[in-house]
């Protein structure tokens, strides 16, 4: 393939923006730990934790049916109907934020303010990004994705450092990226795509033309969201915001430094072991590289963090996020299969396995969010780290064993 091709530039345009958004991410960590406390990056998680559950299924998940519309104005009506859907569950997250939102925002005027805002803005930057890329436009969504994560951090910062260190200041600059992010890929959505006035009896017909979205894709989806997000928001409920602040910067000591290989590879991954599925009924060889590859990335993890892990934030962030040390170390292992496993987990779907898929993501949903709220109840923050790693551990590696045995052959796995 040329170096020029269409494709490479393509992905090297995503490429190149997602390394540069987690990196930043990264980067940002250290500053972030010294302005803010614990309790203030707790409390914005758990806020936001809802906030991101909520846009993520706001669209019905409608937005996966536009790479595979061949007609532009039926794409045009995906995109207004996602716009219309989430603007409407918006207004009703944004009425009851009252009941949801952490106690210490429940009394800020502007906390539904901000509700209305950033949850359709969230829902619609990731559908512009979608429809752009079905375009043939990639260079747009990823800087937009590099504004969107390090502009709202550098936001965020900014604030805590000129206004005041709070949970507002996080969330407000957090909305800031978002809608920064939202406003670069609309306009190259309306210079490349159009827009135009989408009725309402055509919003009904392209929802009920695409209705297996809605039904097969959400649930799933909606699973994954909530056992990523939902540890957060129990840890603070239960454990409190300084818990659930340590708990969320240890997430990103873990996972961030390896996730744009994790990314990458699994974008790349999906489309070549569904072709030598299809032409050969495995994808052994494959999956074995793809395997090795991330073991090299996971098994530092763990063999770095479980010995050393609470010393080294300490050393890094400060003794204010001891616990977030603490937390590191049980998590580590855990980490690592999930590390393991989770990039490649497409295989389920290339080998047909959608039943399974499905029952594994909402037994993955309850375990972790049970876990973490059982933990939290009898030991506290630690204790729902624990049982959060206990959950992690083993679901990944029932994923992992069955993962393998399906890369071998769709025989092997019946």
């Amino acid at each position: 393939m040329p170096l020029a091709s269409p494709f490479r530039r393509n992905v090297a345009a995503t490429s190149i923006g997602l390394a540069i958004a987690q990196g930043g991410q990264l980067a940002m960590l250290l500053p972030i730990s010294r302005v803010f406390e614990p309790e203030a990056l707790g409390v914005y998680g758990a806020f936001a934790a809802i906030v991101i559950v909520i846009a993520a299924c706001s669209t019905a998940r409608y937005e996966m049916a536009i790479p595979t519309s061949r007609s532009l104005r039926e794409r045009r009506s995906l995109v207004m109907l996602c716009l219309s859907l989430s603007t409407a569950i918006g207004l009703v997250a944004a009425a009851t934020s009252m009941w949801w939102a952490p106690p210490s925002l429940r009394a800020w005027p502007g906390t539904p303010w901000l509700v209305l805002a950033w949850l359709p803005m969230l829902a619609i930057d990731d559908v512009a990004r979608i429809a752009l890329q079905r375009e043939g436009v990639f260079r747009t969504p990823a800087i937009a994705l590099v504004v969107r994560s390090v502009g709202g951090l550098g936001a965020a910062l900014a604030l805590g450092l000129l206004v005041e260190a709070s949970p507002k200041s996080l969330l407000i600059g957090a909305a800031a990226g978002t809608a920064a992010s939202m406003v670069l890929q609309g306009f190259a959505f309306a210079s490349r795509i159009g827009v135009r006035w989408t009725s309402w009896r055509e919003l009904r017909m392209v929802a009920r033309r695409h209705r297996r979205c809605a039904t097969m894709l959400l649930p799933g989806h909606g699973a994954i969201v909530v056992a990523t997000q939902g540890p957060v928001y129990a840890i603070e409920a239960i454990a409190g915001p300084g818990a659930a602040g340590a708990f969320l910067m240890a997430q990103r000591i873990l996972f961030q430094p390896v996730q744009f290989v994790s990314g990458a590879l699994a974008q790349a991954f999906f489309p070549e072991a569904a072709k030598r599925y299809r032409e050969t009924g495995e994808c052994w060889s494959l999956y074995r590289k793809a395997l090795l590859l991330l073991a090299a990335c996971a098994v530092p993890v763990a063999l770095l963090a479980t010995p050393i892990g609470p010393m080294a934030v300490v050393f890094l962030l400060g003794t204010k996020w001891a616990e977030a040390g603490a937390f590191a170390q049980v998590l580590a292992i855990a980490a690592a299969i999930r590390l393991l496993d989770a990039p490649l987990s497409s295989i389920r779907l290339v080998a047909g396995r959608y039943g399974f898929d499905l029952a594994w993501k909402l037994a993955l949903m309850t375990l972790v969010v049970s876990g973490a709220s059982i933990g939290s109840v009898a030991g506290g923050g630690l204790g729902a780290v624990i049982g959060l790693a206990v959950a992690l551990a083993v679901l990944h590696s029932a994923s992992l064993a069955f993962a393998i045995r399906l890369a071998r052959g769709a025989g092997v796995a019946r």
